[in-house]
């Protein structure tokens, strides 16, 4: 009897960092198109930071990738010209989408 508690408690331990994972690392949908973005869902999008405005903490960022530009928003600088993958969610701001960053990881480093 105290084996299968012990067995109990591993798997159920074990269910639970899965599905800790789960969350963390399916929830962003790969976005595929710039066209069908849906207001706060959350996305992961790969492009280059082809212009850079801050205001303080906070930056616009405009990403281009192969489907276009969207503008980006986060309390991060430095990242012009480099390549990135970004993870967070769909905003509007003035009737136009944009991804409030989550996450904002470097790919690649252009000197351009």
């Amino acid at each position: 009897m105290e084996n299968l508690l012990k067995v109990s408690l591993i798997i159920s331990i074990l269910g639970i960092f899965f599905l800790l994972f789960l969350t963390n690392f399916l929830a962003y949908k790969e976005i595929t198109s710039l066209s069908n973005l849906t207001l706060n869902e959350k996305a992961r999008i790969e492009g280059k930071i082809i212009e850079e405005k801050t205001y303080g903490e906070f930056s616009v960022l405009k990403l281009k990738d192969e489907q276009g530009e969207i503008e980006i928003t986060c309390n991060c600088k430095n990242f012009l010209n480099k390549i990135v993958l970004v993870q967070g969610k769909i905003t509007e701001y003035k009737n136009q989408l944009q991804i409030q960053v989550e996450k904002i990881e470097v790919i690649e480093e252009n000197d351009i």
